[in-house]
């Protein structure tokens, strides 16, 4: 529950307040635009409706196609990991065998002998 309260903070935090700034630098750019020529700015500007609705048309198409993509892929993709399967050594290794002998010397005596 916490890490998922730390996780909205730092979304927060770091997404809305990069957001604050590019939108804030956005506004000062067209702000010293129309300042220096305002006729200039209303022509430059003129052009964005038209590249927003290419950038919002294409998104569309590159998240359907990449959804399509991934519903062709996905068994795939998991049948190499069914097949791997990793054997873990759970045997003590006798450096920490070492290491826990020589900061608790009761226990690993107690330990070694208990059966």
């Amino acid at each position: 529950m916490t890490d998922d309260i730390e996780a909205i903070q730092s979304f927060i935090i770091t997404g809305l307040t990069g957001i604050l700034i590019n939108a804030m630098t956005v506004l000062g750019m067209f702000g010293v635009m129309f300042y220096l020529n305002w006729k200039f700015t209303l022509i430059a500007l003129s052009v964005v409706p038209v590249l927003f609705s290419f950038v919002y048309m294409y998104t569309k198409r590159i998240k359907r196609a990449s959804r399509e993509e991934r519903k062709k892929e996905g068994p795939a993709k998991l049948t190499p990991l069914v097949g791997m399967v990793v054997a873990v050594d759970t045997r003590e290794s006798s450096a920490s065998r070492q290491w826990r002998q020589a900061l608790f010397p009761d226990c690993f005596t107690w330990w070694a002998n208990r059966g």
